[in-house]
């Protein structure tokens, strides 16, 4: 049976899922509300081998879609990186999330691999995702490494973290990389000079 008009078919999978199997009650309340936690909560269902992979798939899209719409794209593509797009009832949206993960976390290869598999059928792939893909795909193509685009994107990158109050390893890293990279490109002006 069709769904009704205007109904997300994910939605409407992780309610049903819900219904059954208790455990997935504090996930699908979490992502109806419009908090975003310091800190989002772990489920043990998504990870567990006990858990049938037709729910635990469907959970890990539905968060990791919920995590990534939060900017927390480091949490989505852990979600999201090891589950094919056979394994869920809705393809185009696991390789949307996937595209959209690698694209924000500077994964390159990661991102054009799941835009091409995105875009194979492009005809059964909501107009939106494909547009995206697409901008996605030329957006990312022509990064590399240790050039001015990717500066300012690993730049954006440590203030979508500074503003979800992680300040942590990772983000010092990063600032020694960019740190880096521009000291390595002003050497590379001034032997220029």
């Amino acid at each position: 049976q069709p769904l009704p008009a205007g109904v997300d078919p994910l939605d409407h999978i992780a309610a049903t899922i819900a219904k059954f199997e208790p455990r997935a009650q504090a996930l699908v309340a979490l992502c109806q509300t419009g908090e975003t936690p310091a800190r989002p909560p772990q489920f043990e269902l998504l990870a567990s081998d006990q858990t049938p992979s037709f729910v635990r798939n469907h959970l890990r899209l539905y968060y990791a879609r919920w995590l990534a719409q939060r900017a927390l794209y480091d949490e989505a593509y852990e979600l999201l990186r090891d589950v094919p797009p056979g394994d869920v009832l809705d393809p185009a949206t696991l390789l949307f999330y996937q595209s959209v993960t690698c694209h924000r976390l500077l994964r390159k290869d990661e991102c054009a691999a799941a835009v091409r598999k995105l875009l194979e059928n492009e005809r059964l792939v909501p107009q939106r995702y494909a547009s995206v893909g697409r901008l996605m795909a030329a957006d990312i193509q022509p990064l590399t490494p240790d050039s001015l685009d990717e500066v300012s994107r690993l730049m954006d990158d440590i203030r979508r973290r500074l503003q979800l109050s992680r300040a942590g390893r990772r983000v010092r890293q990063q600032e020694d990389d960019v740190i880096a990279k521009l000291d390595k490109m002003i050497e590379e002006m001034e032997k220029q000079a």
